[in-house]
């Protein structure tokens, strides 16, 4: 049986600070390009452009929120049952 901080590093002590990371600059990447279209002017391909790169900032978020969740969930489901903390029955 592992012991309880080798639990505790299943489950805190991952590659989140990596992933997060890579969202950053997914996420600056995106930004930068819809400012550039901003400041180049209006027009129908710009437009399209700038909804495009804003459909694909919302996208990656909800990923990185849905994928975070969706880890835990497994990393728990894998981890013994914890002992009651309660009184038992009468």
């Amino acid at each position: 049986m592992r012991s309880p901080q080798e639990l505790v590093e299943t489950l805190y002590l991952d590659n989140w600070p990596r992933r997060r990371r890579l969202l950053y600059l997914a996420l600056a990447w995106i930004a930068g390009n819809a400012e550039y279209l901003l400041i180049l002017g209006a027009g129908p391909l710009q437009a399209q452009a700038f909804m495009t790169l804003l459909g694909a900032g919302i996208a990656l978020l909800f990923a990185y929120i849905f994928g975070a969740v969706w880890d835990d969930n497994n990393k728990r489901a894998s981890l013994p049952p914890s002992p009651p903390n309660g009184p038992g029955p009468c």
